[in-house]
């Protein structure tokens, strides 16, 4: 099946309720039933932070151009130095934009800013696209996750090559796959914790953080295989009370250290070891300028942060301040998640 048939028909589905309709969508993408919950011991980080004056983000840029309207997920590029790749919101077509770290847009030289309208993906629909990430060799993953109502189940990742910006008005999807959390059993459930907007590349895999409307945590997932066509059942990783909602997520290229981004933070996680990104060092910056940020990556030495007003900003990563400690406790079923996240939130007494 097409992939632009795909989401048609799964949306489609979800508007008439032809039940019959998603069961046929879901058997062509599927790859086997979902597994069972995971039942080993969970980790759940809680930050003990000291009471900080939020900072004042550094302005490097603004993406003025009429197309980019509500900028959503920022990667770096790994085939063009000094680029960035960004990309709409819900509601706009299937496309992805070159930018440099001033905001002026790349595009062809053949073809005038009044005409172009970024790297088209006509097998592709933008349903509710909320990040990007890049890997190593050059293969951009977008995800289309966002899930404010909690209900959706045509969640997934496009993957395509990184194309020519100077070169390119369309680059056609190399495939989807599709995900869903182990851990959800309604649609929607009663705590609306499986909204997503933060994806990283890393090990070999990607990684998702979600962002929740009923708590102030975050849960960190795994992909277990990157299979087009496929439907992967997630792992669950470990839960971190991220003090807000996260946004954006990126791990740097020597897969040491990840930056995680909400509406009011940047942290920054030191692996201890591949895989187990929140058991080192952690620090953060608070921020209050940042309006609607979305969007982050590790860009030349630093971090870059890009926000729905199509501004950018630049973060150096000394700027971040030392967490004094993190709380590592564990809980045993992640399908009970909900009481364990409650205690561990009403058991912080903390400062954000």
């Amino acid at each position: 099946m097409a992939l632009i048939d795909h989401f048609r028909t799964y949306r489609r589905g979800a508007r008439i309720g032809g039940l019959a309709l998603l069961a046929a969508t879901a058997a062509c993408q599927s790859s086997g039933p979902a597994s069972p919950l995971p039942q080993a011991p969970v980790p759940l980080y809680t930050p003990k932070l000291a009471a900080s004056i939020p900072a004042r983000l550094k302005k490097v840029g603004h993406m003025d151009f009429a197309s980019i309207d509500e900028s959503s997920g920022l990667a770096a590029s790994r085939r063009w130095p000094g680029i960035l790749w960004t990309h709409n919101d819900s509601g706009d077509t299937a496309r992805i934009f070159a930018v440099r770290a001033d905001g002026t847009l790349l595009g062809p030289g053949w073809m005038d800013d009044g005409h172009y309208a970024g790297v088209q993906i006509p097998n592709a629909l933008n349903v509710d696209w909320e990040d990007i990430a890049c890997s190593p060799d050059g293969t951009l993953y977008i995800g289309d996750f966002g899930n404010n109502g909690n209900a959706r189940r045509d969640l997934g990742v496009y993957i395509l090559p990184e194309p020519d910006p100077q070169q390119a008005v369309k680059a056609r999807a190399l495939g989807f796959v599709g995900f869903v959390y182990p851990d959800q059993d309604a649609f929607p459930p009663r705590h609306r914790n499986f909204d997503a907007e933060a994806l990283f590349y890393a090990d070999g895999t990607l990684y998702l953080l979600t962002k929740h409307r009923s708590d102030s945590m975050t849960k960190l997932y795994r992909f277990p295989a990157l299979t087009p066509g496929t439907t992967q059942t997630l792992e669950l990783i470990a839960v971190l009370n991220i003090r807000g909602q996260v946004t954006g997520a990126d791990a740097s290229d020597d897969g040491r250290q990840l930056a995680i981004l909400t509406y009011g933070a940047v942290w920054l996680f030191e692996a201890a070891e591949p895989g187990r990104w929140l058991d080192g060092r952690a620090s953060w910056l608070p921020f209050w300028n940042g309006k609607i940020s979305e969007g982050i990556c590790f860009f030349e030495g630093g971090l870059m942060i890009s926000n729905e007003n199509r501004e950018l900003f630049r973060v150096e990563l000394g700027e971040l301040r030392p967490v004094p400690t993190i709380q590592k406790l564990l809980y045993q079923d992640p399908g009970s998640a909900d009481t364990a996240l409650a205690g561990a939130a009403a058991s912080d007494t903390s400062t954000p």
